[in-house]
């Protein structure tokens, strides 16, 4: 009965502790850019994966009152890609007349926060 006990204990011990990877499996970058046509200043969100087969779920920027708008093919949407990212990857994403302070990104390998000075 002892090992029983001890075997599930072991068990959640070791399901627990891989559940999220303690680094990022995706970096983040910020650049603010100038739009020449228009004359007005934007930020960029670059997420690059660190590892294959991430899927993101969301990102929120600035606590959510900064709407995202992901590259596609075709220009930019506010829906995320469903497409897993593979290592190197990069997923760009442009915000609208705001300041990038904070950025939070939600995986299948877990959520993880940045922080930018304004």
């Amino acid at each position: 009965m002892t090992k029983l006990i001890f075997f599930i204990v072991m068990l959640i011990a070791i399901i627990g502790c891989s559940s999220k990877p303690s680094e990022p499996v995706v970096d983040v970058k910020v650049t603010k850019k100038y739009n020449s046509a228009w004359h007005y200043y934007y930020y960029m969100v670059d997420i690059i994966s660190k590892a294959d087969d991430i899927k993101i779920k969301n990102v929120s920027i600035n606590n959510g009152n900064c709407e995202p708008y992901y590259e596609t093919k075709t220009g930019f949407s506010p829906v995320p890609p469903k497409k897993a990212l593979r290592f190197g990857d990069e997923l760009f994403i442009r915000t609208k007349k705001c300041n990038v302070i904070k950025v939070a990104v939600d995986t299948d390998k877990g959520s993880w926060e940045w922080n930018f000075q304004p």
